[in-house]
C-alpha cells in the first residue's frame, strides 16, 4: 500500500488527480489529434521521395515496413469525422465483398439482376467515398494504415446526477453573466476648460 501511495502522489503531481479518485469510475481516452501513415512499398516510397515537396520526416521505417505520412488530423470534430467516415468506407467495402459472393451463388436471373444493381450502387458509393478521403487526408482503402495518436484527452464519464450538477452550474453562471452590467467603455472624465487670466 505504501508503494501505491508513493506512486499515486507522483501521479497527482504529474496529472493533477489521484488514481483512487477514478479507480471505480468509467473513464476513457478521447483522441483529439492523429497522424495517419500509409504502409507503402519500396517503389511507392521512392516515388514519394522524388516529389519536390517531400520532407524526410514524412517517411518512417519501422522494422521492414515503410510508413508514409499522409495527414495530420487535429481537433476532436475532425478526428471523429475521420473515424466515422473510415468505418463507413470499411462497411461499404465489406458490403461489396458480401454482394459479390451472393452474386456468384445466385441462381435466378431476377436475383442476379437485383444483387448486381445493389452491387453497382454500393461500388459507386465506395469509389466516391474513397476518392473524397484520398483527396482530403490521403486515406484509401487500397492501403493499410497505421494511426499515431498525437494528442488524447483523459475523460471521466459522469453519471446523471453529476451531469445535472454541471448543467446547474453552467445555468447559474449564465444567469450571473446576464445579470451583470455590460462591460462597455471605461468612463470618460470630462476635462474642464482651463481659465486664462
Amino acid at each position: 500500500m505504501k508503494d501505491f501511495n508513493e506512486k499515486d502522489s507522483v501521479f497527482v503531481k504529474v496529472w493533477g488527480f489521484s488514481v483512487s479518485a477514478v479507480a471505480n469510475r468509467q473513464a476513457t481516452f478521447i483522441n483529439t489529434a492523429l497522424r495517419l501513415f500509409a504502409v507503402v512499398s519500396e517503389e511507392e516510397a521512392a516515388k514519394a521521395k522524388a516529389d519536390k515537396n517531400f520532407k524526410e520526416e514524412q517517411l518512417v521505417v519501422r522494422g521492414d515496413r515503410r510508413l508514409l505520412q499522409t495527414a495530420e488530423i487535429r481537433g476532436l470534430d475532425l478526428v471523429i469525422q475521420f473515424d466515422q467516415f473510415a468505418k463507413v468506407l470499411q462497411a461499404r467495402r465489406d458490403a461489396v465483398i458480401q454482394l459479390t459472393e451472393l452474386l456468384k451463388r445466385a441462381e435466378k436471373d431476377e436475383d442476379k439482376t437485383r444483387i448486381q444493381t445493389q452491387l453497382d450502387q454500393t461500388l459507386e458509393l465506395l469509389n466516391k467515398g474513397n476518392k473524397e478521403m484520398a483527396d482530403s487526408v490521403g486515406y484509401s482503402i487500397t492501403h493499410n494504415y497505421e494511426v499515431e495518436v498525437l494528442e488524447s484527452k483523459f475523460v471521466i464519464l459522469l453519471n446523471q446526477e453529476e451531469v445535472n450538477q454541471v448543467q446547474g452550474l453552467i445555468a447559474n453562471a449564465q444567469q450571473q453573466a446576464a445579470a451583470a452590467p455590460a462591460a462597455g467603455e471605461a468612463p470618460r472624465l470630462e476635462k474642464k476648460a482651463e481659465k486664462k487670466n
